[in-house]
């Protein structure tokens, strides 16, 4: 009798076990899924479904911000809550790349400003010469250069010109360009030393592509106010995350 007694006690908790709620299994996710959706009502089914196909991308890493994870163990109500997570995860992912995005356009015009190393030295003719560091990951090979001449006085005259490299200025390279100043600081030039000249990078190329170009005050104010309202809706999103824990 005291031997029955002992086999109960170990066969009746295996028993609950294996008859407990249904759970997902990583080795078996369609047969899984499927008796996960035994589990909840008909209005259920579709929501649970869509949550299923989420979990099962996000568990693989291929769902933007949600690291890789296990699916074992998880019951329907699991799914569900995981894919509301999920969405509000990738939906925040989503905000935060577009706010980074926005963000470089601040930066084009720095980097632009450091292509140049030396200080721009001018002969007669109404040339500039300076050196060029190629700070960007693909080669250059035109661009345009905005020369401004600042007078004590306070009155700035400037020039917007192309610049050709020649054969193509590799990443990490450096080279003196020459740049024929054509316009109203043209005429300023040689400067005397009271003068400001200063010579600027606006856009490079590579080949007719497009590399960088610096954003007009237009494009930096519709920037800021993107990022703005893009702020807003991740502190919503972040706030939605809290509370589904």
């Amino acid at each position: 009798m005291r031997r029955s007694r002992v086999i109960w006690a170990v066969v009746v908790p295996l028993l609950l076990v294996a008859c407990g709620e249904p759970t997902l299994k990583s080795d078996d996710f369609d047969g899984s899924a499927k008796r996960l959706r035994k589990e909840v009502s008909e209005e259920q089914r579709p929501e649970l479904d869509d949550a299923l196909a989420l979990v099962r991308r996000a568990s693989a890493g291929k769902v933007p911000g949600t690291d890789a994870f296990s699916v074992d163990g998880m019951t329907a109500a699991d799914v569900l809550a995981e894919g509301r997570r999920i969405e509000l995860r990738q939906e925040k992912a989503g905000i935060e790349e577009e706010i980074a995005a926005r963000r470089e356009l601040f930066t084009e015009a720095d980097r632009l400003a450091d292509l140049g190393v030396s200080p721009p030295a001018a002969d007669g003719q109404g040339y500039l010469t300076f050196k060029v560091h190629n700070s960007f990951d693909q080669p250059l090979t035109t661009g345009s250069v905005r020369t401004s001449v600042a007078l004590p006085d306070g009155r700035v005259f400037s020039s917007e010109d192309y610049v050709g490299f020649g054969r193509s200025l590799q990443p990490g390279d450096e080279r003196a360009v020459r740049v024929q100043v054509t316009g109203e600081a043209r005429q300023l030039l040689p400067a005397p030393p009271e003068y400001e000249v200063k010579a600027v990078f606006t856009m490079v190329a590579n080949a007719g592509t497009l590399v960088a170009k610096e954003p007009s005050t237009d494009e930096i104010a519709r920037a800021k106010a993107a990022i703005k309202e893009a702020e807003k809706e991740l502190a919503d999103v972040e706030r939605r995350l809290r509370e589904v824990g």
